[in-house]
């Protein structure tokens, strides 16, 4: 199973790009592991709250965010507030081990990146 980071966009996308429903279907299906820590949960939920989410379906939301059934949340960590989101899931991925960080962006085209110079391809 790769453990992956989950670039906010990926969240957001979700709603109307085919690709980025996959990843969340590869993760609900066991494919991928997130890694999460609570800045990056933070920005995932205020993603969701903008894309109308109810309370109800965050907490649901949040459960899967930082649930251990379902990713692995580093909570021992806090992350760089000077840093860009973009900065942040690169060390959150050197310092745990993470395979790749998967990133939506128009510069990135639709593929898996490892931190930041690798892009392998996402299964068909």
């Amino acid at each position: 199973m790769k453990r992956v980071i989950l670039y906010p966009d990926v969240i957001g996308k979700a709603f109307f790009d085919p690709l980025a429903l996959k990843v969340l279907n590869q993760w609900k299906s066991g494919e991928i592991r997130p890694v999460t820590c609570r800045e990056l949960v933070v920005i995932y939920l205020k993603i969701l709250r903008r894309a109308g989410v109810g309370e109800l379906n965050l907490r649901r939301w949040l459960w899967w965010f930082i649930s251990a059934e379902r990713c692995d949340y580093v909570s021992d960590m806090t992350l760089d507030p000077q840093l860009s989101v973009r900065e942040q899931c690169s060390e959150l991925a050197n310092l745990h081990g993470v395979d790749l960080i998967l990133d939506m962006g128009k510069g990135c085209d639709k593929k898996w990146v490892a931190p930041w110079n690798a892009e392998p391809q996402l299964d068909e």
